[in-house]
C-alpha cells in the first residue's frame, strides 16, 4: 500500500526538486561535545554514568526566503558509559526537520533560532537496563554562523533535546556548510 502511495507522488517530488532547484539549497557538517542527564531514577542509583560523548551530524536546508529555511539532518548523540554495569551504555540518534530563523549582524555574521521535531531512537545495553524506544520529541537550537566565502560559513551551535528516552540531552557543535 505504502509503495503504491510512493510510486503515484514520485513523479510530483522530483518535479517540485527541479522547479525549486539548487540556488536556496545548502548542506553541511557538524561535530561537537554532548551531554545528558536526567536519567531515569533507577539507572542512576545503580550505577554512575560518563555524562558525556562525541556527536556529529550531516544536514541540509532549503531557503524559504533570505531569512527562513527548512533544515533536515542526521544527528549522532553520543553513547553514554554506565560505568557500573558490565557492558552498560545508553546511546542515541535523531532525525530532526525544524524552521530556521536568522537575522545578519554585518554582511559576514549571522545569529539563527532552530525549532522544530527530532525523531529518535534510543538503546539502552546492559545487565537490568536493557531497553530501547523511537519517538518523536521538540528541538531547539540557537546559533551565530559566519561567511567565509559566498557559498561556504562556518558557526557554533547549541541544541536541546528534551526527553529522549527520558534523558535530556545538550549538544554544542562546530558546523561547516555550502550553500548552492
Amino acid at each position: 500500500m505504502k509503495m503504491q502511495w510512493l510510486a503515484r507522488i514520485s513523479p510530483l517530488l522530483l518535479l517540485s526538486t527541479a522547479a525549486v532547484g539548487a540556488d536556496n539549497l545548502y548542506v553541511g557538517a557538524k561535530v561537537g561535545n554532548v551531554t545528558a542527564d536526567n536519567f531515569a531514577p533507577l539507572v542512576e542509583s545503580r550505577t554512575a554514568i560518563d555524562d558525556s560523548d562525541t556527536s556529529y551530524g550531516l544536514f541540509v536546508g532549503y531557503h524559504i526566503v533570505d531569512t527562513l529555511a527548512i533544515e533536515g539532518g542526521y544527528n549522532y548523540l553520543g553513547e553514554y558509559d554506565l560505568k557500573d554495569i558490565a557492558g552498560g551504555s545508553y546511546e542515541a540518534s535523531s532525525f530532526d526537520v525544524v524552521l530556521k530563523a536568522s537575522g545578519n549582524v554585518t554582511d559576514s555574521l549571522a545569529l539563527y533560532a532552530k525549532g522544530g521535531i527530532a525523531i529518535y531512537d534510543w538503546k539502552a545495553n546492559g545487565a537490568g537496563v536493557e531497553s530501547d524506544d523511537s519517538g518523536v520529541t521538540p528541538t531547539i537550537a540557537f546559533g551565530t554562523e559566519y561567511s567565509i566565502t559566498s557559498a561556504m560559513k562556518v558557526g557554533i551551535e547549541y541544541q536541546l533535546y528534551q526527553d529522549i528516552g527520558g534523558v535530556d540531552i545538550d549538544s554544542f557543535n562546530v558546523a561547516l556548510s555550502h550553500s548552492f
